[in-house]
């Protein structure tokens, strides 16, 4: 090894022992921050996709069991006029009052 490489290789690693500067890695305030930010978000937006899905999943599961509920619909028979020779005898009499 080369006196020259040795030299670059400890420099190297000095630069790599000292703390962080301001604004670099990921302990930079802001990073956090976006990171933070970003969590958030994906939460929300979690909790708001399983608050929508549930309300329609219940939704169509009361809509499918008000169909098997609902009462059949009803046939309804047209009356047909009867013979008019048939005549109906009713108790009483009926005057004209005076």
């Amino acid at each position: 090894m080369k006196v020259e490489e040795s030299e670059d290789i400890e420099r190297d690693e000095s630069r790599s022992e000292g703390p962080p500067l301001r604004g670099q890695g990921p302990k930079s305030g802001v990073a956090k921050t976006i990171v933070w930010l970003a969590a958030l978000l994906v939460v929300a937006g979690v909790v708001a996709y399983r608050g929508i899905y549930t309300r329609v999943r219940a939704a169509s599961e009361v809509k499918i069991e008000t169909r098997e509920l609902a009462v059949p619909s009803v046939s309804v028979a047209r009356p047909k006029r009867g013979s008019p020779q048939q005549e109906i005898v009713l108790p009483g009499n009926v005057q004209a009052f005076i």
